[in-house]
Parts: structure tokens; C-alpha cells; sequence
């Protein structure tokens, strides 16, 4: 229950921190319903226990 299924590849570090693989683009598409990266970056920034978050986006090769 809320959790979806979206194909990349995410690894969570020792620190608590994610790195999530393969975005090809700045949307997500969970269950069929489109949501920008910039949304889900505001709902972040908004909980309590994160203090910053920050997003680059690096070449493969």
C-alpha cells in the first residue's frame, strides 16, 4: 500500500541517503499517473526530518 513499482534502480547508503539509477527524464509515471520530479522534490523538502536534499543529474560512459 503506497508503494509503487517504477522500474530504475535506487540504492540507500549507510548515511540514509538514496541514489536512484536510470531516469531517463525529470517524470514519474506510478500506477499510470504522471507526476513531476519538482513535486515530489516539494513533499520532501516539506518533511521535518529531512534537513536538505539535493538532485544532479550525471552521464553514463
Amino acid at each position: 500500500p503506497g508503494v509503487w513499482i517504477h522500474g530504475d534502480f535506487i540504492e540507500i547508503r549507510e548515511t540514509g541517503g538514496v541514489v536512484v539509477y536510470g531516469r531517463s527524464d525529470a517524470t514519474l509515471n506510478p500506477g499510470g499517473v504522471r507526476i513531476g520530479t519538482a513535486e515530489v522534490y516539494r513533499v520532501v523538502e516539506n518533511l521535518e526530518e529531512i534537513e536538505d536534499s539535493l538532485v544532479l543529474g550525471v552521464e553514463e560512459g
